[in-house]
Protein backbone atom coordinates (compact mmCIF):
# COMPACT_ATOMS: atom_id res chain seq x y z
CA UNK A 1 0.00 0.00 0.00
CA UNK A 2 1.69 3.29 -1.22
CA UNK A 3 1.15 6.01 1.91
CA UNK A 4 2.85 8.07 0.10
CA UNK A 5 5.55 9.04 -2.79
CA UNK A 6 8.42 7.84 -0.65
CA UNK A 7 6.90 5.67 1.82
CA UNK A 8 4.75 2.08 1.56
CA UNK A 9 3.44 -0.07 3.96
CA UNK A 10 3.60 -4.06 3.53
CA UNK A 11 0.86 -5.70 4.65
CA UNK A 12 2.47 -9.00 6.15
CA UNK A 13 0.38 -12.27 6.66
CA UNK A 14 1.32 -14.77 9.04
CA UNK A 15 -0.85 -17.80 9.76
CA UNK A 16 -1.53 -17.75 13.58
CA UNK A 17 -3.49 -21.55 14.02
CA UNK A 18 -6.96 -20.53 12.74
CA UNK A 19 -6.51 -16.73 13.13
CA UNK A 20 -4.62 -15.11 10.74
CA UNK A 21 -1.99 -12.36 11.94
CA UNK A 22 -1.37 -8.97 9.95
CA UNK A 23 1.97 -7.35 10.42
CA UNK A 24 2.50 -3.82 8.81
CA UNK A 25 5.93 -3.34 7.78
CA UNK A 26 6.94 0.47 6.49
CA UNK A 27 9.37 0.49 3.32
CA UNK A 28 10.79 3.28 2.02
CA UNK A 29 11.91 4.55 -1.31
CA UNK A 30 15.31 6.92 -0.09
CA UNK A 31 16.16 8.27 -4.20
CA UNK A 32 16.24 4.20 -5.34
CA UNK A 33 17.30 2.86 -2.35
CA UNK A 34 15.21 0.82 -0.14
CA UNK A 35 14.64 0.92 3.31
CA UNK A 36 12.70 -1.65 5.26
CA UNK A 37 11.30 -1.28 8.73
CA UNK A 38 11.54 -4.81 10.36
CA UNK A 39 11.37 -8.28 8.92
CA UNK A 40 8.37 -10.18 10.17
CA UNK A 41 8.37 -13.86 11.73
CA UNK A 42 10.95 -16.26 10.92
CA UNK A 43 10.71 -17.60 7.05
CA UNK A 44 8.84 -14.73 5.57
CA UNK A 45 11.59 -13.40 2.78
CA UNK A 46 10.02 -14.81 -0.12
CA UNK A 47 6.94 -13.19 1.21
CA UNK A 48 8.20 -9.92 1.69
CA UNK A 49 10.22 -9.84 -1.37
CA UNK A 50 6.86 -10.48 -3.14
CA UNK A 51 5.37 -7.68 -1.45
CA UNK A 52 8.00 -5.28 -2.34
CA UNK A 53 7.16 -6.25 -5.85
CA UNK A 54 3.58 -5.42 -5.37
CA UNK A 55 4.40 -2.10 -4.82
CA UNK A 56 6.28 -1.95 -8.19
CA UNK A 57 9.98 -2.01 -6.72
CA UNK A 58 12.86 -4.35 -6.44
CA UNK A 59 13.59 -6.11 -3.62
CA UNK A 60 17.33 -6.17 -4.68
CA UNK A 61 17.63 -2.46 -4.54
CA UNK A 62 17.65 -3.17 -0.06
CA UNK A 63 19.81 -0.99 1.45
CA UNK A 64 18.90 -0.83 4.64
CA UNK A 65 16.80 -2.64 7.73
CA UNK A 66 15.93 -0.46 10.73
CA UNK A 67 14.82 -2.88 13.66
CA UNK A 68 12.30 -1.07 16.03
CA UNK A 69 12.58 -3.99 18.87
CA UNK A 70 13.87 -7.19 19.47
CA UNK A 71 10.86 -8.93 19.11
CA UNK A 72 11.02 -12.21 17.06
CA UNK A 73 8.00 -11.08 14.78
CA UNK A 74 10.32 -7.86 14.22
CA UNK A 75 13.64 -9.63 13.94
CA UNK A 76 12.70 -13.34 12.39
CA UNK A 77 13.43 -12.80 8.70
CA UNK A 78 16.47 -10.71 9.01
CA UNK A 79 18.83 -13.75 8.58
CA UNK A 80 17.48 -14.71 5.38
CA UNK A 81 17.49 -11.48 4.03
CA UNK A 82 20.76 -10.62 5.42
CA UNK A 83 21.84 -13.81 3.34
CA UNK A 84 20.44 -13.04 0.08
CA UNK A 85 21.32 -9.22 0.47
CA UNK A 86 24.90 -9.46 2.64
CA UNK A 87 25.93 -5.94 2.00
CA UNK A 88 22.84 -4.21 3.94
CA UNK A 89 23.24 -1.67 6.84
CA UNK A 90 21.41 -3.67 9.83
CA UNK A 91 20.26 -0.97 12.68
CA UNK A 92 18.98 -1.28 15.98
CA UNK A 93 18.99 1.02 18.92
CA UNK A 94 22.13 0.23 21.14
CA UNK A 95 20.63 -1.47 24.06
CA UNK A 96 18.53 -4.05 22.13
CA UNK A 97 21.78 -5.10 20.32
CA UNK A 98 23.07 -8.03 22.20
CA UNK A 99 19.53 -9.60 22.43
CA UNK A 100 19.43 -9.24 18.15
CA UNK A 101 22.72 -10.54 17.99
CA UNK A 102 22.50 -13.18 20.39
CA UNK A 103 24.52 -12.68 23.29
CA UNK A 104 21.51 -12.63 25.23
CA UNK A 105 18.23 -14.44 24.94
CA UNK A 106 15.12 -13.12 23.37
CA UNK A 107 13.27 -11.23 26.57
CA UNK A 108 10.17 -12.30 25.26
CA UNK A 109 10.80 -15.77 24.18
CA UNK A 110 11.10 -18.47 26.20
CA UNK A 111 13.89 -21.22 25.28
CA UNK A 112 10.96 -24.07 24.38
CA UNK A 113 8.96 -21.54 22.76
CA UNK A 114 12.16 -20.96 20.74
CA UNK A 115 12.69 -24.93 19.94
CA UNK A 116 9.57 -24.86 18.50
CA UNK A 117 9.24 -21.78 16.56
CA UNK A 118 12.58 -23.22 14.62
CA UNK A 119 11.14 -26.78 14.55
CA UNK A 120 8.68 -25.50 12.49
CA UNK A 121 10.51 -24.00 9.86
CA UNK A 122 12.37 -25.94 6.55
CA UNK A 123 15.42 -27.46 7.29
CA UNK A 124 17.97 -25.22 5.11
CA UNK A 125 16.00 -22.19 6.86
CA UNK A 126 16.79 -23.66 10.94
CA UNK A 127 20.35 -23.06 10.98
CA UNK A 128 20.36 -19.36 9.90
CA UNK A 129 17.92 -18.89 12.62
CA UNK A 130 18.91 -20.42 15.18
CA UNK A 131 22.33 -18.29 13.98
CA UNK A 132 20.54 -15.45 14.99
CA UNK A 133 18.72 -16.70 18.30
CA UNK A 134 22.13 -18.23 19.75
CA UNK A 135 25.40 -15.76 20.42
CA UNK A 136 26.75 -14.60 16.65
CA UNK A 137 29.79 -13.67 14.96
CA UNK A 138 30.11 -11.18 13.61
CA UNK A 139 27.04 -8.97 14.91
CA UNK A 140 23.96 -9.23 12.87
CA UNK A 141 23.93 -5.13 13.54
CA UNK A 142 26.26 -2.88 11.58
CA UNK A 143 25.17 0.26 13.52
CA UNK A 144 23.27 1.51 16.46
CA UNK A 145 21.27 3.99 16.62
CA UNK A 146 20.38 6.54 19.78
CA UNK A 147 17.69 9.29 20.91
CA UNK A 148 17.86 12.09 17.70
CA UNK A 149 19.47 10.13 15.32
CA UNK A 150 18.90 10.50 11.67
CA UNK A 151 19.57 6.93 10.01
CA UNK A 152 18.19 8.49 7.14
CA UNK A 153 18.00 12.26 5.85
CA UNK A 154 14.53 13.56 7.19
CA UNK A 155 13.83 10.47 9.72
CA UNK A 156 14.94 11.31 13.34
CA UNK A 157 15.21 8.14 15.61
CA UNK A 158 13.00 8.55 18.79
CA UNK A 159 13.95 5.81 21.83
CA UNK A 160 10.36 4.42 23.27
CA UNK A 161 11.12 1.80 25.77
CA UNK A 162 8.94 0.29 27.77
CA UNK A 163 7.81 -2.35 25.17
CA UNK A 164 11.58 -3.90 24.91
CA UNK A 165 14.53 -2.00 26.75
CA UNK A 166 15.77 -0.28 22.89
CA UNK A 167 12.60 0.38 21.23
CA UNK A 168 12.76 2.66 18.84
CA UNK A 169 10.17 4.82 16.87
CA UNK A 170 10.63 6.67 13.80
CA UNK A 171 9.76 10.45 12.92
CA UNK A 172 9.41 10.74 9.10
CA UNK A 173 9.41 14.76 9.39
CA UNK A 174 8.10 15.72 5.13
CA UNK A 175 4.91 13.44 5.81
CA UNK A 176 4.73 13.78 9.56
CA UNK A 177 4.57 10.01 9.76
CA UNK A 178 5.62 8.10 12.91
CA UNK A 179 6.70 4.80 12.17
CA UNK A 180 5.09 3.65 15.45
CA UNK A 181 6.94 -0.03 15.82
CA UNK A 182 5.00 -1.72 19.08
CA UNK A 183 5.20 2.01 21.37
CA UNK A 184 1.26 2.30 19.89
CA UNK A 185 -1.07 -0.49 17.93
CA UNK A 186 -4.64 0.32 16.07
CA UNK A 187 -7.80 -1.40 15.66
CA UNK A 188 -9.67 -0.20 12.85
CA UNK A 189 -8.76 3.31 12.42
CA UNK A 190 -8.04 3.79 16.10
CA UNK A 191 -4.98 4.45 18.01
CA UNK A 192 -4.38 2.60 21.19
CA UNK A 193 -1.60 2.48 23.36
CA UNK A 194 1.16 -0.91 23.60
CA UNK A 195 -0.65 -3.87 24.60
CA UNK A 196 -0.13 -3.98 28.46
CA UNK A 197 0.60 -8.37 27.93
CA UNK A 198 3.72 -8.38 25.82
CA UNK A 199 5.07 -4.68 27.22
CA UNK A 200 6.87 -5.75 30.02
CA UNK A 201 6.77 -1.66 31.55
CA UNK A 202 3.57 -0.04 31.06
CA UNK A 203 4.92 3.41 33.35
CA UNK A 204 7.77 3.30 31.13
CA UNK A 205 6.12 2.98 27.81
CA UNK A 206 3.48 5.78 28.47
CA UNK A 207 6.64 8.15 29.67
CA UNK A 208 7.88 6.76 25.85
CA UNK A 209 4.90 8.59 24.34
CA UNK A 210 4.67 11.87 25.92
CA UNK A 211 8.37 12.21 23.83
CA UNK A 212 6.16 11.46 21.02
CA UNK A 213 4.56 14.45 21.89
CA UNK A 214 7.60 16.87 20.67
CA UNK A 215 6.44 16.18 16.74
CA UNK A 216 4.06 16.92 14.42
CA UNK A 217 2.07 13.89 13.66
CA UNK A 218 -0.82 13.65 10.77
CA UNK A 219 -0.25 9.72 10.33
CA UNK A 220 0.90 6.70 12.11
CA UNK A 221 1.93 3.18 11.51
CA UNK A 222 1.36 0.70 13.72
CA UNK A 223 3.41 -2.64 13.19
CA UNK A 224 0.01 -4.58 14.90
CA UNK A 225 -2.92 -2.61 13.35
CA UNK A 226 -1.78 -1.01 10.19
CA UNK A 227 -2.30 3.57 9.53
CA UNK A 228 -4.16 6.02 11.50
CA UNK A 229 -4.61 9.50 10.04
CA UNK A 230 -5.65 12.17 12.09
CA UNK A 231 -4.54 14.28 14.95
CA UNK A 232 -1.82 11.72 15.83
CA UNK A 233 -0.95 14.17 18.68
CA UNK A 234 -4.14 14.79 19.99
CA UNK A 235 -4.91 11.09 19.81
CA UNK A 236 -1.76 9.98 22.00
CA UNK A 237 -3.19 12.68 24.65
CA UNK A 238 -6.22 10.83 24.97
CA UNK A 239 -4.40 7.40 25.39
CA UNK A 240 -2.44 8.93 28.35
CA UNK A 241 -5.01 10.76 30.26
Amino acid sequence: MKLTETMHVLELSVPQGKDTMVLHLTLMNNNGRLILFDTGMPGYEEEIYELIRKENLNPDHLDTIILTHQDIDHIGSLPEILHDHPKLRILAHYADKPYVDGEEPLIKLSSNAKANLIDTLPEEKRNRVGYMLDKTEPSLISETVEEGNKPVEGLTAVHTPGHAPGHISLYHENSHTLIAGDALTAEDGELFGPRAEVTPDMEQAHRSLEKLLEFDMTTAVCYHGGIVHGDINQKIREILS
